[in-house]
């Protein structure tokens, strides 16, 4: 069972509640919504991604997911997908950060050139990576990720 909130005019849901022993606090938010109990199992995505329809939950065809969130600007630790020596940013990146892969064009130091040109960087190599700035474009890669022996 799920207690639903939502807009009679757009019959959008606005919340929900899964716990029966709860049921009845879920106050109506707004004078133009309404609260109902329907026989439904908790939803996958968030209350604005449904519509309250025929006494069922049915997908909002207006819902667009969130674009997902971009990683905070701080130095971490990213992989080398690819490396072109003919670019400005001759170094491409991965990142994973809240379950979503991220990917980034890098500038390097003059000592990791040397190191690549030596053949001691590889794609697959782990890296540390620094943002200079808020800009993404101004990621840094400023030392090679060593195993441990």
């Amino acid at each position: 069972m799920l207690e639903i909130r939502y807009d009679i005019n757009t019959k959008v849901l606005s919340a929900w509640c899964a716990s029966e022993a709860r049921f009845g606090h879920l106050d109506r938010g707004r004078e133009n919504e309404a609260v109902a109990i329907i026989d439904s199992g908790i939803p996958d995505k968030p209350p604005m991604a449904w519509l309250y329809k025929d006494n069922k939950l049915k997908a909002n065809p207006d819902y667009k997911e969130p674009a997902p969130e971009q990683p905070p600007c701080s130095i971490h630790i990213a992989k080398i997908v690819s490396i072109d020596i003919s670019r400005v940013r001759p170094v491409e990146i991965e990142r994973e950060w809240l379950g979503n892969i991220t990917r980034h064009d890098c500038l390097v130091t003059e000592n990791l050139k040397d190191q690549y040109l030596q053949g001691d960087i590889h794609v697959g190599d782990y890296m540390l990576v620094d943002c200079q700035t808020d800009h993404i474009c101004e990621y840094i890669i400023i030392a090679k990720i060593f195993k441990s022996w």
